[in-house]
């Protein structure tokens, strides 16, 4: 996927450098923080050559169809907003 993986602080410093690597170099530059990917520097030259962005996960999911779950955690969050303790039992 990634040509390099640089962390957040290190593009911050040389990010002029990154982004030639990206335009120039065609390098797909992975951006991470606390060692978890965050985002992908490509320049736009491959940007527009990558198919269209397609969700995955919970994301692709048409949440429009579970209404229901959503106006039941609305009842629960407002039965919920404003408590300062709650008891937990383990």
């Amino acid at each position: 996927m990634a040509d390099i993986i640089v962390p957040v602080h290190e593009l911050k410093a040389k990010l002029s450098e990154y982004i030639a690597r990206a335009v120039h170099g065609n390098e797909r530059i992975l951006v991470s923080r606390r060692d978890k990917p965050v985002a992908l520097l490509v320049g736009m030259e491959a940007a527009e050559k990558e198919p269209p962005y397609k969700p995955t996960g919970l994301e692709s999911i048409d949440w429009e169809e579970f209404s229901e779950l959503g106006e039941a955690l609305q009842i629960v969050y407002e039965g919920r907003h404003g408590e300062e303790y709650r008891e937990v039992s383990l």
